[in-house]
């Protein structure tokens, strides 16, 4: 584990804290299920919820990252682009890079 990583900089504070998952989940109303989630690096703590972490486990604001809503590209729900149509295509949607052989079925 990297020790500059948001995981690790988490889980050795919450420890160092002497705290339990379940003991800081209940600190910032959570499920003990959302801190190992955090820890493992399954999924990122949200941005409006960095500042009440890092403030339970006394670390600087902004430790764990920015604390910005702006999502990046591939956070999006869905993509807002349309993939170009080939000719002799009309009307079928197509990926940019995937080939298709004379029927029409993929290599």
């Amino acid at each position: 584990m990297d020790p500059n990583s948001h995981t690790f900089i988490l889980k050795c504070a919450r420890i160092q804290r002497d705290l339990t998952q379940a003991e800081l989940a209940q600190l910032l109303g959570v499920s003990p299920i959302s801190i190992t989630s955090w820890e493992t690096g399954r999924r990122n703590i949200s941005p409006t919820r960095k500042p009440a972490v890092e403030a339970a486990l006394g670390l600087t604001p902004g430790t764990l990252g920015s604390t910005s809503t702006r999502q990046g590209p591939y956070h999006s729900r869905r993509l807002k682009t349309k993939a170009p149509a080939t000719s002799g295509d009309e009307g079928r949607k197509t990926t940019p890079g995937l080939e298709t052989n004379a029927e029409g079925g993929g290599y």
